[in-house]
Formats: C-alpha cells, sequence, structure tokens
C-alpha cells in the first residue's frame, strides 16, 4: 500500500507530536493542556463563560 500525503488538518498535529522543541504549545484544534496533560481553559474565556452564563438575555 502507497502511502499517502497527510491531510491539512491533520499535518499541524502531526509535525506537533513530531517536533523535538521542548518550549511548544498546540494551538491547532482547541483543546490545550498544561504539562501534565490536564485540559486547561484560558482566564479570559473564564471570564467571559461567567459574564454569558449571568445573562439572562441570552
Amino acid at each position: 500500500i502507497q502511502q499517502q500525503p497527510l491531510i491539512e488538518e491533520y499535518s499541524t498535529d502531526y509535525e506537533f507530536k513530531h517536533d523535538e522543541y521542548h518550549y511548544k504549545l498546540d494551538l491547532a484544534f482547541g483543546t490545550y493542556r498544561d504539562d501534565d496533560g490536564m485540559p486547561y481553559v484560558f482566564p479570559v474565556v473564564k471570564n467571559v463563560e461567567k459574564i454569558l452564563a449571568s445573562d439572562s438575555h441570552l
């Protein structure tokens, strides 16, 4: 079976996983993780979620 080229949407993920640079961030798929592999939500996102949750007009 001949290997096919990477699908563009997944090539960034592939390159990230194979990059040996220690100080890198994976911003490709919207799920950010801390050094322990746990999901990380940026403080600004938490603040906006609180604002939206408390707005009774939404």
